[in-house]
Order: structure tokens, then C-alpha cells, then sequence
């Protein structure tokens, strides 16, 4: 499903959303577990990617090839990442 611009924004603007409300959802042993990843819930998140692709009826956006994450001091990079 290809997207115009504005439908672009209004995603990444919700997985972004999204992502924000992520490390108060996210206090899981799991997370405590890796040392080193600090998350600033304060701070905007950016993300960059090849490409989005946005599922509304699952309530998902996929971001494929080259996926760049960054929220304050912490650097997430992947080839894919659902949201």
C-alpha cells in the first residue's frame, strides 16, 4: 500500500506516538536486562527509513530498509521495524 505524503506524516507522526508511550509500557525485567540502552521518554523520537508501510486495520506501521531510530543519546539501527 502506497502512500501519499500527508498519509506518510499522519503515520510516522502516530508511530511516533506510539513509540513515546513505549518505554512506560515497557518496565519488563526484559528491558532491565540490556545495559547500556537508556530511554529519555522526555525527548522527541525521529525515525528514517527506505520505506513505510502503514496496516490501519492492525493498527501498524512497518518501516523496512535501513531504519534509524534515534531518541536523545540512544541509536537504534535495523532493516525492519513494526510499530
Amino acid at each position: 500500500m502506497w502512500l501519499n505524503s500527508s498519509t506518510r506524516l499522519a503515520a510516522a507522526t502516530s508511530a511516533l506516538l506510539l513509540l513515546s508511550l513505549a518505554p512506560s509500557l515497557a518496565q519488563s525485567s526484559a528491558a532491565s536486562q540490556v545495559s547500556g540502552l537508556k530511554l529519555a521518554g522526555d525527548k522527541p523520537i525521529q525515525i528514517e527509513s527506505d520505506k513505510l508501510e502503514v496496516r490501519q486495520a492492525e493498527n501498524v506501521a512497518i518501516f523496512t530498509g535501513n531504519v534509524t531510530v534515534v531518541q536523545g543519546p540512544t541509536l537504534m539501527k535495523a532493516g525492519k521495524m513494526m510499530v
